[in-house]
């Protein structure tokens, strides 16, 4: 059903509020920017540089596959980060050269310094689709509003019964 009961600390008063939230009221986070082309998951980001970045937004199971990369290879080339953005990036375009070769751009991004590819991996952040979790909580202990984004815990899957 729609009631998620999760324990929320006061950080005021150190209490644990017992909440009882309805699932209903949480919304959904905003998208962000349009798809480059309507109904397609391909998105454009520009750097600082001038450089633009054609990119897709990762699904579970993209994401899924870096993982297990990851756990199958013995000696890694690549970071986790560096697997993310080659799998995220379908093309960088630089001083009117578009770079869409797998190995180029793997090339790139394996170079590419954290202050290049950590706005834009915020930036992706910032646009994909979401639940809203934050809440506005008053505390029943001492009546201070908690600001608080609500931790999903195994009674969201599995709910008790003797609560």
């Amino acid at each position: 059903g729609p009631k998620y009961k999760v324990d929320v600390m006061c950080p005021s008063c150190n209490e644990i509020n017992n909440l009882n939230l309805d699932l209903r009221s949480f919304g959904a986070k905003s998208f962000g920017n349009a798809p480059k082309t309507e109904g397609k998951n391909v998105f454009l980001f520009e750097t600082e540089a001038g450089y633009e970045i054609e990119f897709k937004l990762l699904k579970a199971i993209d994401l899924d596959n870096i993982n297990n990369l990851g756990k199958k290879k013995k000696r890694r080339n690549t970071s986790y980060i560096e697997d993310v953005l080659l799998a995220a990036i379908i093309s960088l375009k630089a001083n009117n050269i578009t770079i869409v070769d797998r190995l180029e751009l793997k090339t790139i991004i394996s170079r590419m310094p954290h202050s290049e590819y950590a706005p834009f991996l915020s930036y992706i952040e910032k646009i994909k689709p979401d639940i809203d979790m934050n809440k506005e909580l008053e505390c029943e202990h001492c009546s201070e509003i908690i600001k608080t984004n609500v931790p999903i815990t195994s009674e969201f899957f599995w709910p008790a019964t003797d609560r």
